[in-house]
């Protein structure tokens, strides 16, 4: 899913981006990176490269497609706008797996052209911020806040939810490594209780 907010143009734009991307450079849990009219990587910050899963200098001189896959059909299509257009784009929601995952993941990116001694703008930064986790409780909690449902809001409620969740995530497993109580973070017998409890079977997942 992509949904993106052009702003204006980038001689209308209050900011300097150049320092605005320097400074967020050393902000812990903002990604940056830089990328030449190729698509291909100058500079990418830790948390960037983190969030890829690939190490910097392996970002480095390669393309959006080298590093991202298939998530590159997404990407693509903003940078190439915004170095054709002149205009930045920010609040660009992006979800989709990457080539270092196994699960979907959530982003918000602002995109901003960058202009070179000439004038010309020959360059895009980049500006990413990762909000997996958040989007995925609100998707947990989604059927506890649609309007005109009766779901009992409780806290018991969202937790037997959310252990449903994650039982069906590993097809009704309890024990082990990949089982439910370590996904939940808890021991096997304490998970055992609070299934009986809620009224969950395991099995129902299987």
């Amino acid at each position: 899913m992509i949904v993106a907010s052009p702003s204006r143009s980038f001689e209308e734009f209050p900011v300097n981006v150049e320092q605005l991307l320097t400074e967020l450079q050393v902000c812990p849990g903002i990604g940056v990176a830089i990328l030449d009219n190729q698509l291909r990587f100058q500079t990418v910050n830790p948390a960037l490269a983190q969030m890829n899963g690939v190490p910097e200098i392996q970002h480095l001189g390669k393309t959006i497609a080298d590093v991202l896959g298939d998530f590159e059909q997404q990407v693509s299509p903003l940078v190439r706008e915004v170095l054709a257009s002149g205009r930045p784009l920010l609040h660009c929601d992006l979800s989709g797996i990457l080539p270092t995952r196994r699960e979907k993941g959530y982003w918000i990116v602002h995109y901003f052209p960058l202009k070179d001694s000439s004038g010309r703008i020959a360059r895009l930064g980049a500006v990413v911020l990762e909000v997996t986790p958040h989007r995925k409780v609100e998707l947990l909690l989604a059927p506890f806040t649609r309007r005109g449902t009766e779901v009992d809001p409780t806290l018991e409620a969202v937790e037997r939810h959310y252990i449903i969740h994650v039982l069906k995530k590993v097809n009704g497993k309890v024990a082990g490594r990949d089982g439910a109580a370590a996904k939940l973070g808890m021991k096997r017998t304490t998970l055992q209780s609070k299934l009986c409890k809620l009224g969950i079977n395991a099995r129902d997942y299987k």
